[in-house]
């Protein structure tokens, strides 16, 4: 009769089996949660990336994508070097894998309502190995962020949102290729930035990438020139709305899993131009600070005194 093995899991994320000095302390392996990921943050020099956007728009296939990447040897100048949510990314890269018996590729979708939602990198520079960062990114569901666009309450509720050091906003290039389902996505796409910045999660300091998942499906119309009009009206339009209120915005097209043939569109398409800058810049590396000479405009006696307080530092 075979024995049956209990698997523990620890709330901080170590589980210790003695008190024995020589103790291994073993990680669950799954994706983690808020307070597990503000443990690496607060020991180790950490990024956080926020992926959002809509149910299927291919938030989990980017990060697993990202992953498999970097198994296969250096990959945007970083090399692998741990993980603490080893057993979390191969339960989203499963699906995807031939040994999983299913026709196509495929990715597990997150659920929403799940306490476990950041996936952990340890990262070292291929030339510079003294160079290390964690990076942890959110998998949090497509609903979350309906949800987030549609109420202010909902939008302060989403977990990290304000330390991010990145906010990667996908927009499905499947349904802008689907006229029918286009507008719903430019307006979808602009309504969750303005809920993210009414909401103070957002602001002139954010770093946003607003990127064109699936874009193997709009390459495959290239001739459709209507659908990459579309593309350029939606980056004008939140160009012209956002760009002087946060502190960077980019704009990308990747094809994280391409379903379609094509020479120049294999795995991971995109994704050398965008991720070098999450490994390595923040907030404050990017977006110029306020020059000290600044006029600002004096409501009260508090106001006037800290500008001639600043004044003086400076002599």
């Amino acid at each position: 009769m075979k024995g049956k093995i209990q698997v523990v899991e620890s709330e901080i994320q170590e589980e210790v089996v003695s008190e024995n000095e020589n103790t291994v302390k073993l990680c669950h392996g799954e994706a983690l949660t808020i307070s597990e990921g503000y443990t690496i943050a607060g020991a180790k020099r950490t990024q956080v990336i926020i992926i959002a956007g809509e149910v299927g728009s291919g938030k989990t296939s980017l990060i697993a994508t990202l992953f498999h990447c970097l198994q296969r040897g250096p990959f945007c100048d970083y090399m692998f070097a741990g993980s603490k949510t080893l057993i979390g990314f191969d339960q989203r890269c499963h699906e995807a894998r031939t040994s999983s018996s299913r026709a196509i590729q495929t990715m597990e979708r997150t659920k929403s309502g799940e306490d476990r939602i950041l996936l952990h990198l340890h990262l070292r520079h291929k030339e510079k190995l003294q160079q290390s960062v964690h990076v942890l990114f959110s998998d949090l569901s497509g609903e979350r962020f309906r949800d987030a666009k549609d109420s202010i309450e909902e939008c302060r509720s989403v977990p990290l949102l304000q330390r991010a050091d990145h906010f990667v906003l996908l927009i499905d290039g499947d349904r802008i290729c689907d006229i029918a389902k286009r507008q719903s996505a430019k307006s979808e796409t602009i309504m969750l930035l303005q809920r993210c910045l009414d909401a103070e999660q957002l602001n002139n300091n954010s770093l946003i990438d607003l990127v064109f998942s699936k874009w193997d499906i709009v390459d495959s119309r290239e001739d459709d020139a209507n659908t990459l009009e579309f593309v350029k009206t939606i980056e004008v339009s939140i160009r012209e709305k956002f760009f002087a209120r946060v502190g960077r915005l980019r704009f990308f097209r990747i094809a994280a899993r391409p379903d379609t043939n094509s020479d120049h569109i294999n795995l991971g398409f995109g994704l050398e131009a965008m991720v070098p800058s999450w490994f390595e810049e923040k907030a404050d590396m990017i977006v110029p600070r306020c020059p000290l000479n600044i006029q600002v405009p004096k409501h009260c006696e508090y106001d006037q005194f800290g500008q001639e307080y600043i004044a003086m530092e400076n002599l």
